[in-house]
């Protein structure tokens, strides 16, 4: 190939490679957001309500998302951001160990789920095979609520 004939061709392969990336960033930005549900457990009631303060005094119309952790192995962590956090609690008589049993629903959005979702479940996949210990970690602003995971529900329309 000569450098008349790449000089003449390099146009074109410019388009293409912005074509590409349009392609490309359009595709991630049709991705849908996932309906998330994560039931956890307490037996520790002060650290329900110090978190349950937080959430009450919260504007309803705030931005304010909740980061989920969960210790996986040899110390790491695998962390999601859930926004559009709604909270449920529920406490029940007779007490049994877990005293609330707290349902949080809201959306992990498109731009968060390839690098978030895929890492976390596994997290929760090695809770349940009992690799890993059953702690989960939700931070809302200053309040933190140290708990055991329950069920988690994901929904991708």
């Amino acid at each position: 190939m000569t450098v008349k004939c790449l000089v003449r061709r390099l146009p074109l392969l410019t388009v293409l490679v912005l074509l590409t990336s349009v392609t490309l960033a359009r595709a991630q930005s049709t991705l849908p957001d996932v309906d998330f549900l994560l039931m956890i457990d307490l037996s520790v009631t002060d650290d329900w309500v110090r978190f349950q303060d937080e959430v009450i005094s919260t504007p309803r119309n705030s931005a304010r998302p909740v980061f989920i952790t969960v210790v996986a192995r040899r110390g790491e962590s695998r962390s999601i951001t859930v926004d559009e956090p709604h909270f449920t609690a529920e406490i029940s008589s007779p007490a049994s160990y877990d005293l609330v049993k707290v349902t949080l629903a809201g959306k992990v959005t498109a731009a968060r789920t390839p690098g978030a979702l895929t890492p976390f479940q596994q997290a929760i996949f090695d809770i349940q095979a009992g690799v890993i210990d059953n702690q989960l970690m939700l931070t809302y602003g200053p309040a933190v609520l140290k708990a055991r995971f329950s069920y988690l529900k994901l929904n991708a329309p």
